[in-house]
């Protein structure tokens, strides 16, 4: 269920999504992990800047920041129409469609969380957007232990 292996459920977002994962300006190491990041990682990563970007709006929401809380919202929304891109329905439709229902749910919860600054709009978004990363990160755990048992017994 990874992406740089199977190819069956992700493009390779390595190219565009790496510039939507917050590194510190002039932080040569942290820019390092990104370049050097295999599309799993890009992905999972893409995932918490997502979730910070989510929780970012609720606090700035609870402080009556607008400004930050449009900056958090519109990164949030870029991240989640990168994961859209990112998906392959040629090669598995009915899990991309499904993925994609769930990114545009989270869209459309950011939206309204903007307009009628409700923090409790996000809630559910912070709650898939940790699940689908907890599940990611356990397919490309399994996806590595499959492929080195596999070596490893041949």
């Amino acid at each position: 269920m990874g992406c740089s292996s199977s190819k069956a459920l992700c493009r390779d977002s390595k190219e565009s999504g790496s510039s939507l994962i917050p590194t510190r300006k002039n932080n040569p190491y942290a820019q390092a992990r990104v370049d050097s990041a295999s599309p799993e990682q890009i992905l999972i990563m893409l995932y918490d800047a997502a979730i910070k970007d989510i929780r970012v709006a609720q606090e700035a929401i609870a402080a009556s920041d607008r400004g930050q809380k449009a900056k958090a919202l519109d990164h949030g929304v870029k991240v989640i129409m990168e994961l859209i891109n990112s998906l392959r329905p040629e090669k598995a439709p009915e899990i991309a469609e499904n993925l994609r229902r769930l990114y545009d749910f989270m869209i459309d919860r950011m939206i309204q969380a903007n307009l009628k600054n409700d923090a409790e709009q996000l809630e559910p978004v912070v709650k898939v957007l940790v699940e689908l990363r907890e599940a990611w990160v356990e397919a490309i755990r399994m996806q590595r232990a499959n492929r080195n048992s596999g070596v490893l017994g041949a």
